[in-house]
């Protein structure tokens, strides 16, 4: 509120007057003065409602009071007691000008931004970085852009999250860190490709038709060693004992992003550096990298098919010639510990993704034992994203976070990843905070149900690791799928959309290889 409209829906211009009038009769002065008393004492109430409103929020919103809407009252007030005391003096040639009084405004504290308060205490400790030096990194125009990193950071903030959260430092990834995932030639060509005059250089990928994959400037370099860094940085941060969660807010992304080769927007592979980081460590034998962007992390799973110490698990959209066009059932990696459910239609929304959580992703986790997950957050599966083309809301994020909190040691780091509608991105970046944090789950619907193609997909691709993982052919299992098979729903399939060569227009052509 900023004034005594806002607050009670009046106009101060329809306070009692200012100009005189001598009273008729005594009875003409008592109403005079039973009105000022009945609006002093209804500008009080409001006062008091204002001050009410600050001692109900929590302390931690407690500095939001509005102080202008308070101090606008209280100058209402003032000023009708002195429209009153010259409402009472007698009517001469010259009125004489009343006497002023001063508005003393309450002892109020300074105000605090406006924010989404979140009056919930967090449960758990939770670690937050990002670093606004990020969003250097830019093409005008093009999809990766510094936007997205503004728009998470400043929901969190709004919805109060920001302020329960450990701040972390942020820091460039070492040439140490980025070798145990790139190779030295690379990391070179990241630091020099780019054009000293300081305009962007785009670069076509082998892989892309549409040349516009990958883009250099002066800063990219050290964009890209800040976002891998700086998700390192929470992993460590988790592994210490500083805080049991962490949420990286980074860009440019990374699980495109090859041992020798940029793509997809990627650079450095920031999940990977991560995970291969906290390896290093003697207490660290197990990793997971749960990826849910709607493309395949082709990346990732490149650099750790044949390391069994590090699981990676996808849910993306394939198939068709969808991008990146890897991430096929068959691609299991050594010992099974390379997942992909790769989904051959859209449109599928949180019962769907809950449902490969139930029937293939925590059953294999759980026997995992990860001693780190590292969640590869890209948001734009979501619903309102135009690249994906999938209907995932905040609250299944939301769930899907929770559920992988509650696996093996519980230590849990976010990764920004894709995500290009801003709005989806900001709200589902944030509820999977809220997630971290331990606030409670919001309920999914109960008409929500997986559609029988989904779980038909999901059955098969059990059965096809099950010699790697026994957990899933338990009974206990088996009920559990078979009370999933009484709830699923049959939807009229509708296939991944083909991007056909050189049939981009160029408004979407980043669309295609976007993370």
């Amino acid at each position: 509120m900023s004034s005594a409209e806002d607050s009670d829906g009046a106009s101060p211009l329809n306070l009692p007057g200012r100009r005189p009038t001598a009273p008729s009769s005594a009875s003409s002065a008592s109403r005079t003065a039973a009105k000022t008393e009945a609006r002093s004492n209804e500008i009080l109430s409001m006062v008091r409602e204002e001050l009410k409103r600050a001692e109900d929020v929590s302390k931690a919103a407690a500095r939001a009071i509005d102080v202008d809407a308070v101090s606008a009252l209280v100058g209402d007030l003032a000023a009708l007691r002195v429209d009153d005391a010259a409402a009472q003096q007698p009517i001469t040639r010259v009125q004489t000008p009343p006497p002023v009084v001063e508005a003393k405004k309450a002892p109020l504290a300074t105000p605090a931004p406006k924010q989404r308060s979140s009056a919930v205490e967090s449960k758990v400790k939770v670690g937050l970085v990002y670093d606004e030096r990020m969003e250097a990194h830019e093409m005008v125009g093009h999809f990766e852009c510094p936007a997205r990193h503004r728009v998470v950071v400043n929901e969190i903030k709004a919805d109060g999250l920001a302020a329960r959260c450990v701040p972390l430092r942020s820091r460039e990834a070492t040439d140490a860190e980025l070798l145990r995932a790139h190779d030295a030639a690379h990391v070179a060509a990241v630091q020099t490709a780019f054009d000293p005059e300081g305009e962007p250089v785009q670069v076509a990928t082998v892989d892309d038709d549409t040349g516009n994959d990958i883009f250099y400037t002066k800063d990219t370099s050290f964009g890209a060693r800040m976002a891998a860094g700086c998700v390192t940085e929470a992993c460590e941060a988790v592994l210490r004992g500083d805080v049991q969660r962490a949420f990286a807010v980074v860009r440019p992304p990374g699980h495109h992003a090859l041992c020798a080769r940029a793509m997809g927007f990627c650079f450095f592979n920031n999940a990977v550096v991560a995970a291969r980081a906290a390896l290093e460590r003697e207490e660290v034998q197990r990793v997971m990298i749960l990826d849910w962007d709607v493309h395949h992390g082709n990346g990732i799973q490149d650099l750790t098919l044949e390391d069994d110490s590090i699981m990676y698990v996808s849910l993306h959209r394939y198939g068709d010639g969808f991008y990146p066009g890897t991430g096929a059932a068959e691609e299991v990696g050594k010992n099974g510990t390379n997942i992909n459910v790769g989904w051959l239609e859209k449109g599928l929304g949180d019962a769907d993704y809950l449902a490969a959580f139930d029937i293939v992703i925590e059953p294999i986790a759980r026997s995992f034992a990860p001693d780190l997950i590292i969640i590869a957050a890209g948001f734009d599966a979501a619903d309102g994203d135009p690249l994906g083309g999938m209907m995932l809301s905040p609250t299944g994020y939301e769930h899907m976070t929770r559920r992988l909190c509650d696996i093996g040691s519980g230590r849990v780091v976010i990764a920004l990843e894709g995500g290009y509608a801003l709005r989806p991105l900001a709200t589902c970046a944030s509820a999977s905070l809220r997630a971290l944090l331990g606030d409670a789950s919001r309920a999914i619907s109960s008409r929500s149900r997986p559609r029988k193609t989904s779980v038909k997909l999901l059955t098969d691709l059990a059965a096809s690791f099950a010699p790697y993982w026994p957990a899933l052919k338990s009974e206990e299992y088996s009920e559990k799928v078979r009370a999933i098979l009484k709830h699923t729903t049959v939807v009229a399939s509708r296939r991944v959309d083909a991007y056909p060569t050189g049939r981009r227009s160029s408004s979407m052509s980043s669309s295609a290889t976007a993370v």
